[in-house]
Order: structure tokens, then C-alpha cells, then sequence
């Protein structure tokens, strides 16, 4: 029996192995000019972040130069916009930012900072575009994760301007996490 589930394991493991290996690219990989014009025409989405609490977490970098301080010390608005390299069902898939840089992004908006009944119910004119929505009472967060990443940034990009006080965010990882 233990041979079973030992092999089950590895069948499964090498799977998730090939579907990464076929992205041929890694997280925070910086993509020159030539190989992502290389790439073709790809589909793309954008994400305004700004002064607001609304922000999305891929303008998180602080340290981004593209972003404008102004002199009160207020960061201006910015728009990331994101390429799709590949997509994978359930909405997810591999981005490139405006820098080049290679990330990854489940196409999953999360609403922080309000009641959760009412961050659910923010997700209500969205539903025929959401797979699943998971509401965490213990950390006030409701992510809904939407069937593709362009759906997913128009729908942050509208609740982050509906929703007063709420943190609307679309993550967007450029490094593999590490265990220390």
C-alpha cells in the first residue's frame, strides 16, 4: 500500500515538474527586449494602483521606479500593465511586467479592510467570470478566483474604485518562496 501512494506521489510531482518546465521560464527572470518581441503578439491586462488604500499588490515593489513621489511624499497613480505568456484553466498563468520581468498570477482578487459579507457581495456582478470564492471570517480577506487574468484586473480595477477603505489586490509573485 505504501508503494502505492509512494509512486502516486512521484507521477505527481514529475507532472507538476513537466507543466513548469514548459513554461520555459522562471520566476523574476528579466526578459530582454528581443526575446519578448520574440514572443509575438500576446494578450495583455492592466492594473491601476495609486494614493488610495485600494492598491494593487503588484505596484507592492516600493522600491519601483516608474512610480512618481510627489513632494507631500504621496505616491501618483501608475498603471502595470501585465503580458500574458501562458495561461492555465482555472485563470491563472505567466505574466511579464513592464520592466520585463517574468512573474506568476492565479487570477485571484482578494478584498481586505471591510466586512466580509460585504466583500462577498461585492463579488456579486461578477459571478458568470468567477470560478470560486473563498471567504477567511479569522483574517477578514474574501479572494475569488476568476476564470481568466483579464477578467480578474478589470474586476479588481472596478471594486478597488467602488469599495471605501477596502485593500483590492490581484498578487503578482516574481520569486519561488524559500524555506529557511
Amino acid at each position: 500500500m505504501h508503494k502505492i501512494i509512494i509512486i502516486a506521489t512521484a507521477i505527481g510531482l514529475s507532472f507538476s515538474g513537466l507543466v513548469f518546465a514548459q513554461s520555459k521560464y522562471e520566476l523574476g527572470t528579466k526578459l530582454s527586449p528581443a526575446e519578448i518581441s520574440a514572443l509575438g503578439n500576446l494578450k495583455s491586462f492592466s492594473v491601476s494602483s495609486g494614493t488610495s488604500s485600494a492598491s494593487a499588490v503588484a505596484a507592492a515593489n516600493q522600491n519601483d521606479p516608474t512610480r512618481k513621489i510627489s513632494a507631500a511624499g504621496s505616491i501618483s497613480a501608475r498603471q502595470a500593465t501585465y503580458r500574458i505568456v501562458s495561461a492555465s484553466s482555472g485563470g491563472g498563468g505567466y505574466v511579464i511586467d513592464d520592466r520585463g520581468q517574468v512573474g506568476k498570477c492565479d487570477g485571484v482578487v482578494l478584498i481586505s479592510g471591510i466586512a466580509t459579507d460585504l466583500a462577498k457581495k461585492a463579488f456579486d456582478p461578477y459571478q458568470a467570470s468567477i470560478v470560486s470564492v473563498k471567504v477567511y471570517d479569522n483574517l477578514k480577506i474574501v479572494s475569488a478566483t476568476f476564470s481568466n487574468l483579464a477578467e480578474a484586473a478589470n474586476a479588481r480595477n472596478e471594486l478597488a474604485t467602488k469599495l471605501t477603505g477596502a485593500t483590492v489586490s490581484l498578487p503578482v509573485i516574481f520569486d519561488v518562496p524559500q524555506l529557511h
